[in-house]
Parts: C-alpha cells; sequence; structure tokens
C-alpha cells in the first residue's frame, strides 16, 4: 500500500473556494451541494482543505495513472467531516514531470 507523501500536497484556496465550494461553478455546483451538506462551508474552506490533506494522507492510492506530463494518483476513502458523518469520497491529485508537489485536482462523492 502506498500513500502520498503530506509535505508535497498542496491544496490551493481557488480549488477550494473557486470550484468544490462554489454553487455559481457549473461543474462543482454539485460538489458544493455535497460537502456543504456534511457541514463543510465555504466562510470556513481551511477545513475542507485540511481534511482533504488528511484524507491523502491517511487513505492508500488506489489507482496510479502514468500520463505524458506527470502521474496522477486516486484516492478512495473517507474525509473527516465536521458533522461526523465522514462520507466516501475520491480525491484525485496531479504530480507534474519534474516536480515535487502534488496538486489537488478534483474530489467528488464515491457513492453517487
Amino acid at each position: 500500500m502506498e500513500f502520498l507523501e503530506k509535505n508535497k500536497l498542496s491544496v490551493p484556496e481557488r480549488k477550494i473556494i473557486g470550484y468544490l465550494l462554489n454553487f455559481s461553478h457549473t461543474e462543482g455546483v454539485n460538489k458544493a451541494f455535497f460537502f456543504v451538506r456534511f457541514g463543510f462551508l465555504p466562510s470556513e474552506w481551511e477545513i475542507l482543505s485540511k481534511a482533504l490533506l488528511q484524507h491523502a494522507t491517511e487513505n492508500f492510492i488506489t489507482q496510479k495513472i502514468r500520463t505524458a506530463f506527470g502521474e496522477k494518483y486516486l484516492i478512495n476513502g473517507p474525509i473527516k467531516s465536521p458533522d461526523g458523518r465522514n462520507p466516501e469520497i475520491i480525491t484525485v491529485w496531479f504530480k507534474e514531470n519534474n516536480e515535487d508537489i502534488i496538486k489537488l485536482i478534483t474530489a467528488y462523492p464515491a457513492k453517487l
């Protein structure tokens, strides 16, 4: 089993506020409804950021995909939510060739 290294992970504020918790984003709106339902709020975006980092370091990599541009990692497991229900999600991370930082690409419910 392989895990991502916490000190190499990056969850930009704009990924949380501008996408995952953005009710105006055409692709992110459903994700915003999902995450808010479990107590993650746009006004407290740091809580979701920390939970996503924890998700990536406490759940093992379920799929690794090599591309011409780098490596993509999929992680499936529960995320610790403010309301304590801890839903199963999938996070997608990407590490570009010749880079050390692994960036969050997206997060979504494991079960629709």
